[in-house]
C-alpha cells in the first residue's frame, strides 16, 4: 500500500509542477494583460488572474489600485484604519481595513513556488518508491 501511495504520489506531483511550469510559461509570454476566473457568492466573492507569470488572488480587481494607494502613503477616502502586509519572494499578501468594517485584499505568488515545491515532493516520493521498492525486492529475494 505504501509503494502505491508512493509511486501515485510522485506521479501527480511531478505532473502538476509540470502542468504549473507551462502555465507560467504562457502568462511570462503572453501580450493579453489579464486572463482571469471569477468564483463565490457576494460575501466570499474572489477574483483571480495571471499575470507575467504570477497569480493574484483578490476580492475584487479593482482594489488592487487602492491597495497600492495605500502602501504608497497617498491620502484616502475613508481612511484605512489598518494597513497589513507580508512579502516573501515569490509571495505578496495584502489587507487593507477601513473604518466602516469593510477590508479589501489581495494574494499574489508567483506560479514558480508551487512548480518548485511539488516538483521537490515529487522527487522526494519517487526517491522514498525507490527505497520501498529494493526493500520489498531484497526481503522476496532472502525468502526464496
Amino acid at each position: 500500500m505504501k509503494r502505491a501511495y508512493l509511486e501515485w504520489s510522485s506521479l501527480f506531483c511531478i505532473l502538476i509542477s509540470a502542468v504549473c511550469l507551462i502555465l507560467w510559461s504562457v502568462s511570462v509570454l503572453s501580450v493579453s494583460d489579464l486572463s482571469g476566473l471569477s468564483f463565490g457568492k457576494r460575501r466570499a466573492f474572489v477574483q483571480t488572474f495571471t499575470q507575467a507569470g504570477d497569480v493574484t488572488l483578490c476580492d475584487h480587481v479593482a482594489n488592487l489600485e487602492l491597495i497600492e494607494s495605500v502602501k504608497a502613503a497617498r491620502l484616502l477616502e475613508p481612511v484605512p484604519s489598518g494597513v497589513y502586509g507580508l512579502n516573501i519572494p515569490g509571495f505578496h499578501f495584502d489587507l487593507v481595513r477601513f473604518d466602516n468594517a469593510s477590508s479589501v485584499w489581495s494574494i499574489r505568488f508567483s506560479l514558480l513556488v508551487p512548480c518548485v515545491l511539488l516538483s521537490l515532493i515529487g522527487v522526494f516520493c519517487f526517491h522514498r518508491y525507490r527505497k520501498v521498492r529494493i526493500e520489498k525486492t531484497k526481503i522476496a529475494v532472502s525468502l526464496v
